[in-house]
Protein backbone atom coordinates (compact mmCIF):
# COMPACT_ATOMS: atom_id res chain seq x y z
CA UNK A 1 0.00 0.00 0.00
CA UNK A 2 2.73 2.52 0.85
CA UNK A 3 5.93 2.27 -1.41
CA UNK A 4 9.33 3.28 0.00
CA UNK A 5 11.48 5.87 -1.69
CA UNK A 6 14.17 6.17 0.06
CA UNK A 7 16.41 7.78 -2.11
CA UNK A 8 15.32 10.48 -4.01
CA UNK A 9 16.67 11.91 -7.41
CA UNK A 10 18.70 14.60 -7.16
CA UNK A 11 16.25 16.91 -8.85
CA UNK A 12 13.67 15.78 -6.57
CA UNK A 13 15.85 16.68 -3.62
CA UNK A 14 16.98 20.40 -5.33
CA UNK A 15 12.74 20.72 -6.20
CA UNK A 16 11.77 19.68 -2.19
CA UNK A 17 14.24 22.63 -0.89
CA UNK A 18 13.46 24.69 -3.40
CA UNK A 19 10.00 24.46 -2.33
CA UNK A 20 10.82 24.46 1.38
CA UNK A 21 12.42 27.82 1.06
CA UNK A 22 9.51 29.09 -0.61
CA UNK A 23 7.35 28.05 1.97
CA UNK A 24 9.38 29.62 4.95
CA UNK A 25 9.64 33.04 2.73
CA UNK A 26 5.80 33.08 2.74
CA UNK A 27 5.13 32.10 6.19
CA UNK A 28 7.66 35.11 6.84
CA UNK A 29 6.13 37.67 5.15
CA UNK A 30 2.95 36.69 6.33
CA UNK A 31 4.36 36.86 10.13
CA UNK A 32 5.91 39.94 9.29
CA UNK A 33 3.46 42.43 7.25
CA UNK A 34 2.06 45.02 8.86
CA UNK A 35 3.63 44.42 12.18
CA UNK A 36 5.79 47.02 14.48
CA UNK A 37 9.19 46.62 15.03
CA UNK A 38 9.12 46.86 18.82
CA UNK A 39 7.60 44.27 20.72
CA UNK A 40 4.27 44.55 21.48
CA UNK A 41 2.95 45.92 24.64
CA UNK A 42 1.20 43.16 26.43
CA UNK A 43 4.48 41.36 25.92
CA UNK A 44 6.71 44.10 27.51
CA UNK A 45 6.52 43.59 31.51
CA UNK A 46 6.86 39.58 31.41
CA UNK A 47 9.68 37.75 29.03
CA UNK A 48 10.76 40.94 27.43
CA UNK A 49 11.66 42.92 30.45
CA UNK A 50 13.32 39.88 31.80
CA UNK A 51 15.53 39.61 28.86
CA UNK A 52 16.28 43.04 28.98
CA UNK A 53 17.49 43.18 32.19
CA UNK A 54 19.23 40.06 31.76
CA UNK A 55 21.58 41.95 28.64
CA UNK A 56 22.12 44.72 30.54
CA UNK A 57 23.33 43.63 33.75
CA UNK A 58 24.39 40.26 33.00
CA UNK A 59 22.60 38.38 35.43
CA UNK A 60 19.01 37.34 35.57
CA UNK A 61 16.58 39.03 37.69
CA UNK A 62 15.39 38.00 41.12
CA UNK A 63 13.15 40.35 41.73
CA UNK A 64 9.54 40.68 39.58
CA UNK A 65 8.49 44.55 39.92
CA UNK A 66 6.28 45.18 36.96
CA UNK A 67 4.29 41.95 37.09
CA UNK A 68 1.96 43.26 40.31
CA UNK A 69 3.50 46.54 40.54
CA UNK A 70 3.79 48.40 42.52
CA UNK A 71 4.67 45.41 44.97
CA UNK A 72 7.67 43.02 44.90
CA UNK A 73 8.06 39.47 44.48
CA UNK A 74 10.38 36.91 43.82
CA UNK A 75 10.69 35.89 40.66
CA UNK A 76 8.99 33.00 39.35
CA UNK A 77 9.00 33.09 35.78
CA UNK A 78 10.66 29.92 33.71
CA UNK A 79 14.59 31.84 32.18
CA UNK A 80 14.97 29.95 29.28
CA UNK A 81 13.49 32.20 26.74
CA UNK A 82 15.34 35.44 28.10
CA UNK A 83 18.59 33.40 28.01
CA UNK A 84 18.23 31.61 24.49
CA UNK A 85 16.94 35.47 22.97
CA UNK A 86 20.23 37.48 24.75
CA UNK A 87 22.79 34.73 23.67
CA UNK A 88 21.54 34.34 20.11
CA UNK A 89 21.40 38.51 20.52
CA UNK A 90 24.95 38.92 21.28
CA UNK A 91 26.05 36.03 18.84
CA UNK A 92 24.93 37.35 15.82
CA UNK A 93 25.47 41.09 16.53
CA UNK A 94 27.90 41.54 14.43
CA UNK A 95 25.12 40.21 11.37
CA UNK A 96 22.19 42.02 11.80
CA UNK A 97 23.11 44.88 13.50
CA UNK A 98 19.65 45.51 15.15
CA UNK A 99 19.43 46.73 18.60
CA UNK A 100 17.93 45.19 21.36
CA UNK A 101 14.39 46.11 20.76
CA UNK A 102 14.54 45.43 17.21
CA UNK A 103 16.14 42.03 17.66
CA UNK A 104 13.52 40.57 20.42
CA UNK A 105 10.88 42.31 18.04
CA UNK A 106 11.93 39.48 15.03
CA UNK A 107 12.92 36.66 17.93
CA UNK A 108 9.73 35.44 16.93
CA UNK A 109 10.57 34.89 13.36
CA UNK A 110 14.17 33.57 13.70
CA UNK A 111 11.87 30.43 16.02
CA UNK A 112 9.70 30.05 13.25
CA UNK A 113 12.18 29.85 10.83
CA UNK A 114 14.53 27.06 13.20
CA UNK A 115 10.96 24.96 13.81
CA UNK A 116 10.30 25.45 9.99
CA UNK A 117 13.56 23.73 9.25
CA UNK A 118 13.55 21.72 12.07
CA UNK A 119 10.24 20.39 11.82
CA UNK A 120 11.06 19.16 8.06
CA UNK A 121 14.23 17.73 8.91
CA UNK A 122 12.73 15.40 11.81
CA UNK A 123 9.90 14.46 9.32
CA UNK A 124 11.98 14.08 6.70
CA UNK A 125 14.16 11.64 8.84
CA UNK A 126 11.34 9.92 10.19
CA UNK A 127 8.87 9.51 7.43
CA UNK A 128 9.53 11.32 4.16
CA UNK A 129 10.24 14.77 2.61
CA UNK A 130 6.68 15.21 1.58
CA UNK A 131 5.87 15.03 5.31
CA UNK A 132 8.26 17.65 5.92
CA UNK A 133 6.90 19.50 3.32
CA UNK A 134 3.56 19.24 4.71
CA UNK A 135 4.37 20.01 8.25
CA UNK A 136 6.42 22.62 7.01
CA UNK A 137 3.52 24.20 5.04
CA UNK A 138 0.79 23.47 7.82
CA UNK A 139 2.96 25.61 10.20
CA UNK A 140 3.69 28.05 7.77
CA UNK A 141 0.07 28.66 7.26
CA UNK A 142 -2.59 27.30 9.59
CA UNK A 143 -3.69 30.24 12.17
CA UNK A 144 -2.47 28.97 15.44
CA UNK A 145 1.14 28.73 14.57
CA UNK A 146 0.69 32.22 12.84
CA UNK A 147 -0.31 33.82 16.02
CA UNK A 148 2.36 32.37 17.82
CA UNK A 149 5.21 33.18 15.92
CA UNK A 150 4.23 36.76 14.84
CA UNK A 151 6.92 39.64 14.71
CA UNK A 152 6.79 41.72 18.09
CA UNK A 153 4.92 39.03 19.89
CA UNK A 154 7.74 37.99 22.57
CA UNK A 155 6.61 34.93 24.66
CA UNK A 156 7.55 31.18 25.62
CA UNK A 157 5.74 29.03 23.68
CA UNK A 158 6.99 29.57 20.16
CA UNK A 159 10.33 28.44 21.97
CA UNK A 160 8.20 26.14 23.79
CA UNK A 161 7.37 24.46 21.07
CA UNK A 162 10.69 24.54 19.30
CA UNK A 163 11.91 22.84 22.25
CA UNK A 164 8.91 20.67 22.24
CA UNK A 165 8.99 19.19 18.91
CA UNK A 166 12.87 18.43 19.62
CA UNK A 167 11.98 16.14 22.71
CA UNK A 168 9.71 14.32 20.29
CA UNK A 169 12.18 13.74 18.24
CA UNK A 170 14.41 12.52 20.61
CA UNK A 171 11.32 10.42 22.58
CA UNK A 172 10.48 8.42 19.37
CA UNK A 173 14.02 7.26 18.36
CA UNK A 174 14.66 5.65 22.66
CA UNK A 175 13.65 2.10 21.49
CA UNK A 176 16.33 2.40 19.30
CA UNK A 177 19.34 3.52 21.04
CA UNK A 178 17.90 4.12 24.80
CA UNK A 179 20.86 5.23 26.42
CA UNK A 180 21.84 7.73 23.53
CA UNK A 181 18.66 9.10 22.74
CA UNK A 182 17.82 9.45 26.17
CA UNK A 183 20.44 11.35 27.54
CA UNK A 184 19.35 13.62 24.32
CA UNK A 185 15.76 13.54 25.34
CA UNK A 186 16.90 14.77 29.17
CA UNK A 187 18.55 17.85 27.69
CA UNK A 188 15.76 19.02 25.70
CA UNK A 189 13.33 18.61 28.54
CA UNK A 190 14.75 20.10 31.06
CA UNK A 191 15.62 22.82 28.72
CA UNK A 192 11.88 22.46 27.42
CA UNK A 193 10.67 22.80 31.33
CA UNK A 194 13.23 25.80 31.77
CA UNK A 195 11.40 27.61 28.96
CA UNK A 196 7.39 26.86 29.13
CA UNK A 197 5.05 25.63 32.18
CA UNK A 198 3.15 23.41 29.99
CA UNK A 199 5.57 20.77 29.72
CA UNK A 200 3.43 18.29 32.13
CA UNK A 201 1.08 16.69 29.48
CA UNK A 202 4.41 15.73 27.61
CA UNK A 203 5.84 13.73 30.77
CA UNK A 204 2.01 12.19 31.40
CA UNK A 205 2.78 11.13 27.41
CA UNK A 206 5.92 9.62 28.18
CA UNK A 207 4.99 8.05 31.39
CA UNK A 208 2.04 5.95 28.48
CA UNK A 209 5.68 4.96 26.60
CA UNK A 210 7.38 3.76 29.34
CA UNK A 211 4.05 1.45 30.11
CA UNK A 212 4.00 0.66 26.28
CA UNK A 213 7.36 -0.77 26.49
CA UNK A 214 7.43 -1.95 29.91
CA UNK A 215 8.69 -5.62 29.12
CA UNK A 216 11.92 -4.43 27.74
CA UNK A 217 13.91 -3.07 30.94
CA UNK A 218 15.90 -0.76 29.26
CA UNK A 219 13.85 1.10 27.54
CA UNK A 220 11.10 1.51 29.66
CA UNK A 221 13.72 2.85 32.41
CA UNK A 222 15.20 5.31 29.79
CA UNK A 223 11.99 6.68 29.62
CA UNK A 224 11.02 7.15 33.25
CA UNK A 225 14.94 8.97 33.14
CA UNK A 226 13.57 11.08 30.99
CA UNK A 227 10.65 11.52 33.12
CA UNK A 228 12.83 12.85 36.70
CA UNK A 229 16.42 13.61 35.64
CA UNK A 230 15.01 17.02 33.86
CA UNK A 231 12.63 17.71 36.79
CA UNK A 232 15.80 17.33 39.22
CA UNK A 233 18.29 19.22 36.76
CA UNK A 234 15.80 21.60 36.02
CA UNK A 235 15.57 22.45 39.93
CA UNK A 236 19.13 22.82 40.12
CA UNK A 237 20.02 25.09 37.62
CA UNK A 238 16.29 27.85 38.41
CA UNK A 239 16.75 27.50 41.91
CA UNK A 240 20.36 26.56 42.68
CA UNK A 241 22.10 28.08 39.86
CA UNK A 242 20.21 30.81 38.61
CA UNK A 243 19.16 31.33 42.12
CA UNK A 244 15.40 32.11 41.12
CA UNK A 245 11.71 31.22 42.76
CA UNK A 246 10.81 28.80 39.73
CA UNK A 247 11.42 25.10 39.17
CA UNK A 248 9.50 22.65 37.23
CA UNK A 249 8.83 20.66 40.94
CA UNK A 250 6.60 24.07 41.89
CA UNK A 251 5.13 23.82 38.49
CA UNK A 252 3.35 20.29 39.58
CA UNK A 253 2.44 21.72 42.97
CA UNK A 254 0.49 24.50 41.88
CA UNK A 255 -0.94 21.81 39.47
CA UNK A 256 -1.69 19.85 41.76
CA UNK A 257 -3.45 22.54 43.96
CA UNK A 258 -5.47 23.72 41.22
CA UNK A 259 -6.80 19.86 41.15
CA UNK A 260 -7.37 19.67 44.69
CA UNK A 261 -9.10 23.39 44.29
CA UNK A 262 -10.96 22.99 41.53
CA UNK A 263 -14.63 23.05 42.92
CA UNK A 264 -13.97 26.22 44.79
CA UNK A 265 -15.06 29.93 44.01
CA UNK A 266 -11.12 31.14 43.32
CA UNK A 267 -10.98 28.22 41.10
CA UNK A 268 -14.31 29.21 39.19
CA UNK A 269 -12.90 33.04 38.62
CA UNK A 270 -9.61 31.74 37.24
CA UNK A 271 -11.35 29.65 34.81
CA UNK A 272 -13.72 32.78 33.71
CA UNK A 273 -10.00 33.67 31.58
CA UNK A 274 -10.24 33.28 28.13
CA UNK A 275 -7.30 31.44 27.51
CA UNK A 276 -9.07 28.90 29.93
CA UNK A 277 -12.17 28.26 28.43
CA UNK A 278 -12.87 25.11 25.88
CA UNK A 279 -12.21 25.00 21.87
CA UNK A 280 -15.36 24.98 20.12
CA UNK A 281 -15.23 22.13 16.90
CA UNK A 282 -15.51 24.82 14.28
CA UNK A 283 -13.12 26.78 16.39
CA UNK A 284 -10.32 24.04 16.19
CA UNK A 285 -10.66 23.44 12.48
CA UNK A 286 -10.19 27.44 11.82
CA UNK A 287 -7.21 27.51 14.32
CA UNK A 288 -5.28 24.32 12.92
CA UNK A 289 -6.31 24.96 9.28
CA UNK A 290 -8.75 23.53 7.15
CA UNK A 291 -7.38 21.68 4.61
CA UNK A 292 -5.33 19.89 7.07
CA UNK A 293 -8.51 18.28 9.11
CA UNK A 294 -8.65 15.73 6.33
CA UNK A 295 -5.17 14.52 6.22
CA UNK A 296 -5.26 14.70 10.01
CA UNK A 297 -7.62 12.30 9.83
CA UNK A 298 -6.09 10.25 7.46
CA UNK A 299 -2.75 10.25 9.83
CA UNK A 300 -4.79 9.03 13.29
CA UNK A 301 -5.74 6.03 10.77
CA UNK A 302 -2.53 5.77 9.39
CA UNK A 303 -0.58 5.64 12.75
CA UNK A 304 -3.20 3.60 14.62
CA UNK A 305 -2.34 0.68 11.76
CA UNK A 306 0.97 1.04 12.39
CA UNK A 307 1.16 1.61 16.09
CA UNK A 308 3.59 -0.52 16.88
CA UNK A 309 6.39 1.22 15.76
CA UNK A 310 7.19 4.42 18.03
CA UNK A 311 7.22 6.63 15.14
CA UNK A 312 3.48 6.26 15.07
CA UNK A 313 2.59 5.50 18.32
CA UNK A 314 3.69 8.54 20.42
CA UNK A 315 2.38 11.00 17.81
CA UNK A 316 -1.12 9.78 17.61
CA UNK A 317 -0.86 9.30 21.55
CA UNK A 318 -0.06 12.57 21.93
CA UNK A 319 -2.34 14.34 19.10
CA UNK A 320 -5.37 12.22 20.61
CA UNK A 321 -4.49 13.84 24.11
CA UNK A 322 -4.08 16.90 22.26
CA UNK A 323 -7.28 17.49 20.86
CA UNK A 324 -8.94 16.47 24.61
CA UNK A 325 -6.64 18.75 25.96
CA UNK A 326 -7.55 21.76 23.94
CA UNK A 327 -11.24 20.77 23.98
CA UNK A 328 -10.96 21.21 27.93
CA UNK A 329 -8.73 24.77 27.41
CA UNK A 330 -7.70 26.80 25.02
CA UNK A 331 -4.56 27.40 26.90
CA UNK A 332 -3.25 23.94 25.65
CA UNK A 333 -3.35 24.49 21.96
CA UNK A 334 0.15 25.16 21.42
CA UNK A 335 1.31 22.00 23.95
CA UNK A 336 -1.08 20.12 21.25
CA UNK A 337 0.10 21.60 17.85
CA UNK A 338 3.00 19.35 17.32
CA UNK A 339 1.56 16.23 17.38
CA UNK A 340 -1.43 17.56 15.57
CA UNK A 341 0.79 19.00 12.94
CA UNK A 342 3.04 16.09 12.86
CA UNK A 343 -0.16 13.60 12.49
CA UNK A 344 -1.75 15.41 9.88
CA UNK A 345 1.80 14.85 7.77
CA UNK A 346 1.96 11.74 8.15
CA UNK A 347 -1.02 11.64 6.85
CA UNK A 348 -0.42 13.89 3.63
CA UNK A 349 2.86 11.14 3.60
CA UNK A 350 0.46 7.95 3.59
CA UNK A 351 -2.02 9.84 0.72
CA UNK A 352 1.53 11.10 -1.25
CA UNK A 353 2.73 7.39 -1.44
CA UNK A 354 -0.57 5.30 -1.64
CA UNK A 355 -0.28 2.59 -4.24
CA UNK A 356 -3.94 2.55 -5.71
CA UNK A 357 -2.80 -0.45 -8.66
CA UNK A 358 -1.91 -2.20 -5.36
CA UNK A 359 -5.03 -1.20 -3.51
CA UNK A 360 -6.70 -2.27 -6.65
CA UNK A 361 -5.75 -5.54 -6.77
CA UNK A 362 -6.19 -6.28 -3.01
CA UNK A 363 -9.70 -5.44 -3.29
CA UNK A 364 -10.13 -7.52 -6.19
CA UNK A 365 -8.91 -10.37 -4.48
CA UNK A 366 -11.03 -9.63 -1.38
CA UNK A 367 -13.95 -9.42 -3.77
CA UNK A 368 -13.02 -13.36 -5.48
CA UNK A 369 -13.00 -14.68 -1.89
CA UNK A 370 -16.31 -13.09 -1.40
CA UNK A 371 -17.97 -14.44 -4.73
CA UNK A 372 -16.48 -18.28 -4.31
CA UNK A 373 -16.41 -18.86 -1.04
CA UNK A 374 -16.16 -22.89 -0.77
CA UNK A 375 -12.63 -22.85 -3.25
CA UNK A 376 -10.89 -20.62 -0.72
CA UNK A 377 -12.53 -22.93 2.07
CA UNK A 378 -11.01 -26.01 0.30
CA UNK A 379 -7.74 -24.57 -0.16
Amino acid sequence: MIQSKKILPIASIIACDLLLLAILWLGLYRRAEKRDKYVTGNTVCFFYERAEYLNVNGRYQKIDRLSYAPNEYPENYPPGVAYASVLTYRLTKWVHHLNFREYMSAFPLIVYAVIVFTGYWIMSRLYSRAAGLAFASIFSMANVSTGLTLMSYFTSEALGVFLCLISIYTIIKIPERPLLWAAAAVVSMTCLELTWQLFIPLLALIAVMAAVYYKNIRVACAYLAVIFVPLIAGHVISTGIVGIHYSPFYVIRELAIGVAERHTDAYALVLARKKLNPMTFMAFVRQFARPAAFFLAIGLAYCLRYRKQAKYLFPIIGCLAGIYLVTVYVKFRYIALPFIFMTAAIGFHAVYYFDIESAAKRVMRLLRRGKNPQSSGQA
